[in-house]
Parts: structure tokens; C-alpha cells; sequence
């Protein structure tokens, strides 16, 4: 079973900056696929699958980056250009979900 089977909703391609925070890991990354159900995030640094953490997107219709509970579900460390982690997000409320929502709909705006 290949990773777009395993996911249940589609993916979309993006480039937004975002902070991951973890108890390991403070860092600035980029948003490189998104959906209601989770992310890749591009970067070098990796933690352990299943480290749960807070990934903070920038949106342009908000003043503050929206923060979104989050776990990391998959790394990818095969070069510096696409290694990265995919990350599931853990929609604690439907709150959440409207945050999440109303940034697929801005990226949709600007496709």
C-alpha cells in the first residue's frame, strides 16, 4: 500500500512557513503538502516517530500562526533537499478543524 493510500484525505502541494515544536526539537520548517489530516514538513532535523508536538502555521488571515497539536506519523532522511517529517494532526476540537480548514481554503484562493 503506497502513502497517498494509507492517507485519507488529499494531500496539497504548498510552500508555508511554520514553527514545529517538540520536546526535542524548536525549529522553523516548511510546509511542503497539506490536509485536514495532517502535513510534510521539510527539514533536516528529525525526531522519532510517534513524538508528539505543537506545528504553528502562518496564515495570512490571521495575526497570530495558528498552533495545531500534532504527532509525528513517518521521517524521511534520504537528503537534505526532501528529508523531512510527516506529521498527523491531533484535532483536539473542532476549533482545530475550522483552523485547519480555513488554510486549505486560503491555499485553494491561491492556486
Amino acid at each position: 500500500m503506497t502513502t497517498a493510500e494509507k492517507r485519507s484525505e488529499e494531500r496539497k502541494d504548498c510552500f508555508l512557513e511554520a514553527h514545529y515544536e517538540s520536546p526535542t526539537l524548536s525549529l522553523n520548517v516548511v510546509v511542503r503538502n497539506i490536509s485536514s489530516g495532517g502535513c510534510f514538513i521539510s527539514t533536516p532535523y528529525l525526531d522519532m516517530i510517534g513524538t508528539s508536538g505543537m506545528l504553528f502555521l502562518n496564515s495570512g488571515s490571521q495575526k497570530r500562526p495558528v498552533a495545531i497539536p500534532s504527532k509525528v506519523v513517518y521521517t524521511r532522511d534520504d537528503s537534505i533537499n526532501s528529508a523531512g517529517m510527516g506529521i498527523k494532526f491531533l484535532h483536539h476540537s473542532s476549533e482545530d478543524i475550522l483552523k485547519i480548514n480555513d488554510i486549505l481554503k486560503q491555499l485553494e484562493y491561491k492556486m
